[in-house]
């Protein structure tokens, strides 16, 4: 009887051992799926973002009319949210030819404001042969001035 109740004892103890280191196991495995869960997460949160700020400047390079500071901040949103390069170069080959378009159309003014002929046909030459996006209303002007001055 008492190798018995030895016996039981040490099935008792062997149990206890078995299911204590279980748990412990079972405690490691829920809190390293919760850090995997975590880290998914915040994969999944950052592609959405990505795609989302990649819709956006998409969204802006459609539009007809675009705003400088608005396309250069969805760019640097873009790069921050490591969105395609593809599409962020497309977009700063954008920013930099409105750049350049703001330039002629500055030139344009002040050629219109000098009222020297030849500057403004020298500009108006330049705008059509390099398809310079203009406000219409600043070109119909600059060719008013100019018929003007003959």
């Amino acid at each position: 009887m008492a190798a018995r109740e030895t016996n039981k004892e040490r099935r008792e103890a062997y149990s206890s051992s078995v299911l204590a280191a279980m748990d412990g196991a079972r405690d490691e495995y829920k809190q390293r799926i919760q850090e995997v869960m975590g880290d998914r997460s915040k994969y999944r949160e950052m592609i959405s973002t990505r795609k989302d700020k990649e819709k956006a400047l998409l969204d802006i390079l459609a539009l007809d009319k675009i705003d400088l500071p608005t396309l250069q901040k969805a760019i640097d949103e873009a790069k921050d949210n490591l969105v395609v390069k593809e599409v962020v170069n497309k977009a700063e080959v954008q920013l930099d030819w409105l750049k350049y378009c703001k330039e002629v159309e500055a030139q344009l003014q002040a050629a219109v404001a000098e009222k020297v002929k030849e500057n403004i046909l020298a500009v108006l030459e330049k705008i059509e042969k390099e398809a310079i996006l203009i406000e219409p209303k600043m070109l119909n002007d600059a060719k008013n001035v100019v018929a003007k001055l003959k």
